[in-house]
């Protein structure tokens, strides 16, 4: 287990020193981050329009909460796709890049044009398994929060690598499901611990500033003082949205470069410049 960590992070260090040298991968994230708001105003916005009640005080009807879930429907699919969309292009473009070529932007794009049958049939599958993990969750009590955290686990795992097989493969949402599973075999353990080890990049100061944030409201509260109060406060809401911006952001990038690394390496066990011959051979059993 910690030769996997350890071989993980030198992936993970080699996805930072790919987006260096092409910080024009940050576009595809970028470019997500409209979609994410408007997703989440959406949600908020639904999510009143359904249960919150009219101006006279009484229940929303059963018609208006149809059209309320047929709204963020369409909105979560929007989400789905275009995340899937950027994605895959992010993909085309670290997988040609560790070919040795030099993409572009514009060749991420015209790779996911290219696939958008197979990516609109994805970000369909993905969004109904993702309302029915979300409705499990929320309607089975304890258990189906357990039996929904453990669904979303396996999802997450089976299908971490369907973006860098819709760049470099000509299949369609099914079969790139059934590759990426395939791969999962062979990946697993590095998979898991590089996934760990990006996750620890942003999870670690989150949780310190919510220490810090949290005890500053605490000291204020018991103290009686309101700028140690607005202070924690401001740290609170400065530093998490910062580094949630960074996590969708740079963070974003680096796990698809990462994800498209292990697809490479799984798939065509060649060298290129940026991962190295020894964790190539500790990482990856033969085909």
């Amino acid at each position: 287990m910690i030769a996997s960590f350890k071989r993980s992070w030198s992936l993970l260090k080699a996805s930072w020193a790919l987006l260096r040298e092409q910080p024009s991968l940050l576009i595809f994230p970028v470019l997500a981050m409209p979609a994410f708001l408007a997703f989440m105003a959406l949600v908020v916005g639904g999510g009143f329009f359904m249960f919150g009640g009219l101006p006279d005080g009484s229940d929303p009807g059963t018609a208006r909460t149809i059209a309320g879930f047929a709204v963020f429907a369409v909105g979560y699919y929007i989400f789905s796709f275009a995340t899937v969309f950027l994605n895959t292009a992010l993909a085309g473009c670290v997988l040609e890049r560790l070919r040795g070529g030099a993409p572009t932007v514009s060749y991420g794009f015209g790779i996911a044009r290219s696939r958008i049958g197979a990516i609109a049939g994805y970000a369909a599958i993905a969004s109904i398994v993702g309302a029915i993990i979300s409705t499990i969750q929320e309607k089975a009590g304890g258990f189906g929060q357990i039996a929904g955290a453990l669904g979303g686990l396996a999802w997450g795992l089976a299908t971490a690598l369907v973006m860098p097989v819709l760049a470099a493969e000509n299949v369609g949402p099914i079969d790139a499901i059934s590759r990426s599973s395939g791969l999962l075999k062979r990946t697993f353990g590095t998979q898991i611990a590089g996934s760990v080890s990006i996750s620890a990049v942003i999870g670690v100061p989150m949780f310190l500033v919510g220490i810090i944030g949290m005890g500053l409201i605490a000291l204020g509260d018991n103290s009686g003082s309101g700028a140690l109060t607005t202070a924690g406060i401001a740290v609170l809401a400065t530093g998490l949205g910062a580094l949630l911006l960074l996590s969708a952001t740079i963070l974003n990038a680096l796990q698809q470069i990462f994800l498209a690394a292990v697809y490479h390496h799984a798939e065509d066990g060649q060298p290129d410049p940026y991962f190295s011959d020894a964790v190539l051979r500790s990482g990856f059993t033969s085909k």
